[in-house]
């Protein structure tokens, strides 16, 4: 609605992993021990609720800070309606990265979220073979480290192994039994949903290694203590935890769909704390805002619907968007 003032000078490193589809509950130490040892030294939102069911609306709940009811509208004209958050970055000479399992360049997603972000910055890997796609994109981030610069860094990660089919490499198939056919649900849906949830607790299983490389590489590198980390879903997915018959994502705004973990790892001296108020979506691209690029706290309300992480209400309302 107007300028938002930030400060002149370098400001902390930003590193953004979004998980697709990660339900609320999987982030436990038996599924995801690594992420789970994360969160205890983080902060870590267990009321989280995501901007969308499906991922256009929850991406774009996470990169602009505003309800996905603004998507349709700014989707009309991206170029004139571009993420509030990436442009300040690259107004404060930010150098973006973006690593993606699958593509952006459907929906308006690339111009709307990543508009500064040169093509030789915007790394896509194909979705074939979804788990080794992964494996790649987390290989080349972590070389991408090596490259010096005097710029702080915005570096995006997606990862897309929890996705259906749920892909995960066979030394993580830990969670047994699981269903020979993962489509079944599509034509029973009073199945027992345990052994298609066991691909899924697999691949999270499998992404769980990855943070825990993305962890070490960022320690590694020097740059983990001058780096705000947020490890994300996009969405969440459902297996009939209600006996409603339904599954996946996109069907209703249950919290299975709609609930996501969110680890928050600050820059600089922090003090851990696990958050049982609501947080949303709309509330990571302010905080970021203004304790990692130092804009004015004053101004969320002109770009943003979202509040800061750390000063959460007691009780608030929200809207989800599919």
């Amino acid at each position: 609605l107007s300028p938002v003032v930030c400060t002149q000078g370098p400001g902390a490193n930003i590193l953004m992993v979004v998980l697709e589809s990660w339900q609320a509950d999987m982030l436990n130490a038996e599924v995801m021990p690594k992420t789970h040892a994360l969160a205890q030294n983080a902060w870590q939102f267990k009321q989280h609720v995501s901007g969308g069911n499906a991922t256009v609306p929850g991406m774009f709940s996470l990169l602009f800070g505003l309800h996905a009811s603004y998507y349709d509208a700014f989707r009309g004209e991206p170029a004139q309606n571009p993420s509030m958050f990436t442009e300040t970055l690259n107004q404060q000479h930010y150098q973006s990265r973006v690593f993606a399992s699958g593509t952006f360049e459907t929906f308006s997603m690339r111009p709307l979220f990543f508009s500064k972000v040169a093509d030789a910055d915007f790394k896509y890997f194909k979705t074939v073979n979804t788990e080794i796609e992964d494996q790649k994109l987390v290989t080349a981030w972590s070389n991408s480290l090596k490259q010096t610069s005097n710029n702080p860094r915005f570096d995006f990660l997606f990862l897309n192994s929890s996705h259906f089919p749920y892909s995960s490499p066979a030394s993580f198939n830990q969670f047994q039994p699981v269903s020979e056919n993962k489509s079944e649900y599509m034509l029973n849906r009073s199945i027992n949903p345990a052994p298609l949830k066991n691909h899924y607790r697999n691949s999270l299983n499998y992404l769980d290694s990855l943070i825990g490389q993305i962890e070490q590489a960022l320690k590694s590198s020097g740059k983990w203590d001058n780096t705000w980390v947020v490890v994300v879903g996009d969405h969440a997915e459902e297996f009939n935890e209600n006996n409603l018959k339904y599954w996946g994502h996109v069907s209703n705004y249950s919290r299975w769909q709609t609930q996501t973990p969110l680890v928050v790892k600050p820059a600089g001296v922090f003090k851990p704390m696990q958050v049982q108020r609501t947080s949303l979506h709309q509330d990571v691209v302010p905080t970021l805002m203004t304790y990692a690029v130092g804009c004015d706290g004053k101004d969320i309300g002109q770009y943003a619907n979202g509040l800061l992480l750390d000063k959460l209400p007691e009780h608030r309302s929200t809207v989800i968007g599919s």
